[in-house]
């Protein structure tokens, strides 16, 4: 019978493939952002999971917890167009995206101080935005990436 060692069974820290990664996800809505880092990355499909096995990397994106809370409310995620027609129902249905962001802005805010790999997957349609995020990961240490996702009307 051969014994493994302790360090053998332990592949944390520095080992970690995705550690001090970020990859930035931009592309227009409805591009298939998501699709292609489902696919680069590894995370699952059809899963609101937010881990890729496959790679470490952690999944910043606030459409999961958005749709999950607009569901968990009663309102159909099919209907957004519709809701905002109605200032009273659209008030409801930004004050559940506003949860969404700042639940998905906690989330990213450990996974940095943990120094997790990440895939921001947005539309990136605010370079500044994305610019200041970018100087940020890298005064931290990260390797920044980008991967633009480009589709034809």
């Amino acid at each position: 019978m051969r014994f493994k060692l302790f360090e053998e069974f332990v592949n944390e820290g520095i080992n970690d493939p995705g550690i001090l990664k970020a990859f930035f996800m931009a592309g227009g809505p409805g591009s298939g952002k998501s699709y292609v880092a489902s696919e680069l990355f590894g995370f699952p499909k059809a899963a609101t999971s937010s881990v890729s096995y496959a790679t470490g990397l952690k999944l910043v994106n606030n459409d999961n917890a958005f749709e999950k809370a607009i569901k968990d409310a009663g309102y159909d995620i099919g209907k957004l167009a519709d809701y905002a027609k109605d200032p009273e129902v659209w008030s409801k249905v930004m004050a559940i995206r506003d949860k969404a962001k700042g639940l998905t802005r906690r989330m990213q805010g450990n996974y940095i101080s943990g120094r997790l790999g990440q895939v921001i997957d947005g539309t990136g349609k605010d370079f500044k935005k994305i610019a200041g995020m970018r100087k940020m990961y890298t005064d931290l240490g990260y390797d920044t990436y980008m991967v633009f996702v480009n589709t034809s009307l």
